[in-house]
C-alpha cells in the first residue's frame, strides 16, 4: 500500500456475500476489502473498525458460514498469500509453515506428496488454511490441533503481529480460543509440525473397513480413501453435486456424561455408537438425528436435509434464504432434544445475526412451536 493508497481506499461498499458462501447465501456486506496481504491488513482492518465499530469477517471460501439474509452490517477482509514452506526436518518430524489464504486441501496435498504425515485424514475438507486452527478441524481420526505447533495473526487490540504457541491457543472439539473469542485476532499464518516416519492414520472405522486387505497401507492411499468417502457423502466441494450447497457439517457431535451415555445404550443395545473422549462421551449427531426421525432428504420448505447425510443441510431451492435454514436445523434441535434430551451446538459460524447461533436456534424453535 503507498501513501496515495490509503486503507480505506481499499474498502468496496456492499458488496454481496452469497457468491463467496458454499452455502450461496446470504446478504450484503457494509465494506468488503479483498486480496489483502499480511503488510496491509494492519492498515486495512483499522480502516474497517473504524468505520464500522466492530472487527472484521476474515473470509476464506466461505465453507462454515452462515451469513444473514440483510444487509450485514460488517467489514469483511479475504487475505491474500498462498503459500507454504517447508521448514527443516529432524530425526521423525518436519515443520511446515503455510500461509493463511492457502487452501486447505492443496496443503494437505502437498505434506502427503511430500511424505509427511499428521493431516492425511483432513483430505478434502473445504476452506483455507486460516480458518482451520479457528474451527480446530477433524476429521476420520485426526484434528489440526494434533499437529499445531503455532499460530500468527494481528492482534486487531493492539496493532501488533503476534504468535501464539499451540498451549495457547485452547484447542478443544471443533472449537479454540479464536472461535470463543471475539474476533479481535486475525490468523495470517499457521506452524505445523509433521511426522517423517510415522504410518498413516487408520483409526476411523469406514477408513480402516475400507483398507481392511492392504497390509500396510500408504499416506495416498488414506488420503485417497478420505476423499472417496467424503464424496459419498457429499462432503466434497462439487457444484454438479445436487447436495452442494451446504456448509457440511452442521451440528457437533455432542459430549455428554457417562450416565447419559449408559442410559442411551442401554435402551437402544449394542449398535448405539458412542466414542470415549476427555470430558465424558462423545455421541453420533447424526445417529441421533435419524433416530428422531429426520431421515436423509427431509425437506422443510426450500431447505432440504442431505440426500447423502444427515448432518448436512442444504439450500436445495433458488428461493432458500438463510431464515430457511435455520428453521429447518431449529427443527431438527427440537426433535433430538425431545428424543434424547441433548441439545445439538451448530458448528457453522452465524454471521449477521444480533444473538449467538444457538439463540437464533432458540428463538426459532420457540416459532416453530408458536406457529
Amino acid at each position: 500500500m503507498t501513501a496515495n493508497e490509503p486503507a480505506v481506499g481499499r474498502l468496496e461498499r456492499g458488496v454481496p456475500l452469497a457468491p463467496f458462501t458454499t452455502f450461496g447465501l446470504g446478504g450484503s456486506a457494509a465494506f468488503w476489502a479483498d486480496e489483502v496481504s499480511a503488510d496491509d491488513l494492519p492498515a486495512v482492518a483499522s480502516a474497517i473498525v473504524g468505520a464500522t465499530g466492530a472487527p472484521p469477517l476474515i473470509l476464506g471460501d466461505g465453507s462454515n458460514l452462515l451469513v444473514a439474509d440483510g444487509a450485514i452490517a460488517r467489514g469483511v477482509i479475504r487475505l491474500g498469500g498462498r503459500g507454504l514452506t517447508f521448514g527443516p526436518s529432524w530425526g521423525s518430524a518436519a515443520d511446515v509453515i503455510v500461509d493463511a489464504g492457502t487452501p486447505w486441501d492443496h496443503f494437505v496435498a502437498q505434506t502427503v506428496e511430500a511424505g509427511l504425515q499428521g493431516v492425511e485424514c483432513l483430505s478434502g475438507i473445504p476452506g483455507r488454511v486460516g480458518a482451520a486452527p479457528i474451527q480446530n478441524i477433524g476429521a476420520y481420526g485426526q484434528e489440526v490441533s494434533d499437529t499445531v505447533v503455532a499460530v500468527e495473526g494481528l492482534d486487531l487490540r493492539s496493532g501488533d503481529m503476534v504468535s501464539l504457541a499451540a498451549s495457547e491457543c485452547a484447542f478443544g472439539y471443533r472449537t479454540s480460543r479464536f472461535k470463543l473469542g471475539d474476533g479481535t485476532f486475525v490468523v495470517t499464518r499457521v506452524h505445523f509440525r509433521l511426522h517423517t516416519e510415522a504410518p498413516p492414520t487408520v483409526t476411523y472405522r469406514d477408513v480402516a473397513q475400507a483398507l481392511l486387505a492392504v497390509r500396510e497401507p500408504t499416506l495416498p492411499m488414506v488420503r485417497d480413501c478420505v476423499l472417496a468417502i467424503r464424496r459419498q457423502k457429499s462432503m466434497v466441494v462439487d457444484a454438479s453435486d445436487p447436495n452442494h450447497r451446504s456448509a457440511g457439517s452442521f451440528f457437533t457431535n455432542p459430549v455428554v456424561s457417562v450416565g447419559h451415555a449408559d442410559a442411551l445404550a442401554a435402551e437402544h443395545g449394542a449398535t448405539f455408537p458412542r466414542y470415549a473422549s476427555a470430558s465424558g462421551v462423545k455421541l453420533s449427531a447424526a445417529w441421533l438425528i435419524e433416530h428422531a426421525g429426520i431421515t436423509r432428504g427431509f425437506v422443510l420448505g426450500p431447505a432440504r436435509v442431505s440426500t447423502r447425510h444427515t448432518l448436512a443441510l442444504t439450500a436445495a431451492s433458488p428461493d432458500c434464504r438463510s431464515h430457511d435454514i435455520v428453521r429447518l436445523a431449529a427443527l431438527i434441535r427440537r426433535a433430538v432434544r425431545r428424543r434424547f434430551d441433548i441439545t445439538l451446538e451448530p458448528e457453522p459460524i452465524f454471521v449477521g445475526y444480533d444473538q449467538p447461533a444457538a439463540t437464533v436456534l432458540d428463538e426459532a424453535e420457540e416459532s416453530l412451536q408458536n406457529g
